[in-house]
């Protein structure tokens, strides 16, 4: 693999958790912003986000190959980041209303950051030859 692929991969798998580990922990489990910086949150935090990957691993490696290996090949930044939404957001189902769009923000985030590295890479390929 070559041509970031495997960057891209890499990024696609252990953003999503990351982001949307961070996400609900900051909306839902720790609103209060005091205690956002605090030690003990420091610690539940790290706890969480063990249980996030634990969680979404298999659905971010999913969505890792699924945008690497047909998503990505869509010339509509549109439709790249709809379906990455999508996909997201059936990610985030397992957690109901807030796992759903939580998922679909992270979707397009990740999709995002993903598309533009894509396109990058590609048109610095081109540029080459």
């Amino acid at each position: 693999m070559d041509d970031g692929h495997l960057e891209r991969i890499l990024l696609g798998i252990f953003l999503p958790p990351l982001i949307g580990g961070f996400l609900f922990f900051v909306l839902f489990l720790r609103p209060e912003l005091s205690l956002l910086f605090s030690l003990k949150t420091i610690t539940d935090f790290l706890s969480f986000l063990m249980v996030a990957y634990a969680f979404m691993g298999v659905q971010s490696l999913i969505f890792s190959l699924l945008m690497e290996f047909f998503i990505q090949k869509f010339e509509s930044n549109k439709l790249v980041y709809m379906f990455a939404s999508f996909i997201g957001a059936m990610s985030g189902f397992i957690l109901l209303f807030h796992g759903i769009i939580i998922g679909l923000f992270v979707g397009f985030i990740v999709s995002y950051w993903l598309r533009l590295m894509y396109i990058k890479q590609l048109t610095s390929k081109l540029t080459r030859t």
